[in-house]
């Protein structure tokens, strides 16, 4: 299970698209904090919206007939600079 690592821009939309390998059918469960993300059930994570609020560890778990794996991943909120007008 690989995931990236990534700085995101604050109001853009993020989509999490791991790479999952092994046999399918898979069944999945996206956490934020280590939360369970409710309805978070696809491969495919998207956020619309970046805010302050999002920022955190995400971690996938991933489960086929064999067992489970995760991968997690921290979510960073890009610095914009400040403009100053003098």
């Amino acid at each position: 299970l690989t995931l990236p690592q990534t700085t995101i821009v604050r109001g853009s939309t993020v989509t999490l698209q791991p790479t999952v390998g092994g046999t399918g059918p898979h069944t999945y469960q996206w956490k934020h904090k280590g939360v369970d993300l409710p309805g978070a059930t696809e491969a495919v994570l998207t956020i619309p919206n970046f805010q302050a609020e999002n920022v955190g560890d995400y971690t996938l778990w991933a489960t086929n007939v064999r067992g489970s794996s995760y991968g997690s991943l921290t979510l960073h909120l890009e610095s914009l600079p400040k403009i100053v007008r003098g």
